[in-house]
């Protein structure tokens, strides 16, 4: 009881003023405030909030893919669901989100049919090896594309193994995996040290385009 009315002679000395209320009130709305706690927010207040985070994250998204880092547009995008799931599925900002979504999985789908398409030619195995790779490493993330990505992440291992590119394959990926992380530096270092290695090869002609491309930048 002490505390309370000792909190509250702060609040008069706050307001520089003498408050009409006995200080039998001042108590009982004291006793009221600790017991009904801090009010919650309305359904609109928490739409609002939840589509400005929402379109934060769509832009960082759109950046993502701006700079062809699908990768990192997927993982922004699984940040959003919580604000998704707790908004307005009506929302504009949460139709956009479903826009990007549908568009990523749109995007992966087209990449795999390509990737399918170099395979079937001997003489474009590599390149299909390769995107197929990068597609299974940049849109795993999407929960619509993770039981079709993991089948053809064992069909590439397997192919690669029998093409005798599974290093090569593996080695190039990652250093893309950094290319597209904004880890330029790392990433020419594993670029020069891969054309080292598999000198008079296709992965070496990779390398070599992806270092001309960084060095420009």
């Amino acid at each position: 009881m002490m505390l309370l009315i000792g909190s509250n002679m702060k609040l008069l000395d706050k307001t520089a003023g003498v408050s009409s209320q006995p200080p039998t009130s001042f108590l009982r709305e004291g006793l009221n405030q600790q017991r009904l706690g801090p009010k919650a927010p309305d359904l609109d207040t928490v739409n609002i909030l939840n589509n400005t985070k929402t379109r934060i994250i769509l832009r960082s998204i759109e950046s993502a893919i701006e700079n062809e880092n699908i990768a990192g547009a997927v993982k922004t995008l699984r940040s959003a669901s919580k604000y998704r799931k707790s908004t307005d599925s009506d929302s504009q900002m949460n139709q956009a989100l479903s826009k990007v979504i549908d568009r990523l999985h749109q995007n992966a789908l087209k990449d795999l049919d390509r990737s399918r398409d170099l395979l079937s030619e001997e003489q474009s195995q590599f390149q299909g090896l390769l995107l197929m790779a990068h597609t299974i490493r940049s849109y795993s993330g999407l929960p619509e594309m993770k039981k079709i990505l993991a089948k053809e992440k064992q069909a590439l291992e397997s192919m690669a193994k029998n093409l005798s590119f599974s290093a090569q394959i593996k080695s190039i990926d990652k250093a893309r995996s950094l290319e597209e992380g904004g880890k330029k530096d790392k990433a020419l270092k594993m670029y020069r040290g891969i054309m080292s290695r598999y000198s008079d090869s296709e992965a070496e002609i990779f390398c070599k385009q992806r270092i001309s491309a960084l060095e420009k930048k």
